[in-house]
């Protein structure tokens, strides 16, 4: 073993830790030059996958409803071209609140974050003391329901922007499709989508779905329109039959 002494007095060039080494000609090799480091930003784009970044494309071009005061639309079902049922919802995302009109009877229910109302949902009345303060003038049971109306209703309308929500799984399938799975999250988890993504505008064109329940279903997206911020299909219709869903009244406030 050399002692200190000795490799102080050690022949031939000594290395500065500090600068990069040169070859002959005094050009710093490449592989000498510092490695970039690798910021927290370029850590999680890295991580990545083909799915998130389709993904986070269709949200871009589809805009952001939680940023708003205010949205307003209607969830129309029709047959045959005849109106089956209608519900309107007023949501005000900022506040937390969302009013569903079904029928002569408004539905007012608060507190949305402040709750997790599809937990409260699964045994309303076993939760009668959350429900009195999240929907005062409705039974447990009603706002249980109206609750599932507007999760089917607004998913309907806005899955474009859900696409990155926590218990989301996304894969591309062979045809470059995005499909979606669930953890443990919402009042269905054991639903499957299966959305096809136009390349260029990264609005989506159908989508296809079997749900928990065991449904299936395969509907065309149209009628794209600019509501506020948002860019949002109006008209869903079925490949195999007259039905069509469709979003009447859409307003948006910022």
């Amino acid at each position: 073993m050399l002692g200190a002494s000795a490799c102080d007095n050690q022949a031939g060039p000594q290395l500065d830790a500090n600068r990069p080494a040169k070859n002959e000609d005094g050009v710093v090799s490449k592989s000498a030059e510092p490695a970039a480091k690798e910021t927290p930003e370029k850590k999680v784009e890295a991580a990545k996958t083909p799915a998130d970044k389709l993904a986070e494309r269709v949200i871009a071009a589809s805009g952001d409803p939680e940023s708003l005061s205010r949205l307003e639309f209607s969830f129309v079902p029709r047959r045959d071209g005849e109106e089956v049922s209608r519900r309107h919802h007023n949501w005000q995302p900022k506040a937390g609140e969302v009013t569903i009109t079904a029928g002569e009877k408004d539905y007012r229910l608060t507190h949305l974050r402040d709750y997790d109302l599809t937990k409260l949902s699964a045994e309303p009345d076993q939760h009668a003391e959350a429900w009195e303060a999240i929907a005062p003038d409705l039974t447990p049971e009603e706002a249980a329901k109206a609750w599932g109306w507007f999760i089917n209703d607004s998913y309907w309308l806005l899955v474009p922007s859900k696409l990155m929500d926590e218990g989301v799984n996304r894969q591309l399938d062979d045809q470059g499709r995005l499909v979606l799975t669930f953890g443990e999250v919402g009042l269905t988890p054991g639903d499957r989508y299966v959305l096809t993504v136009d390349p260029e505008t990264h609005r989506v064109t159908r989508w296809e779905f079997k749900l928990q329940g065991g449904n299936e279903g395969d509907f065309a997206w149209s009628d794209y329109q600019q509501v506020g911020p948002l860019t949002l299909s109006g008209v869903r219709s079925a490949k195999d039959s007259e039905m069509a869903i469709t979003f009447d009244n859409l307003r948006a406030q910022p």
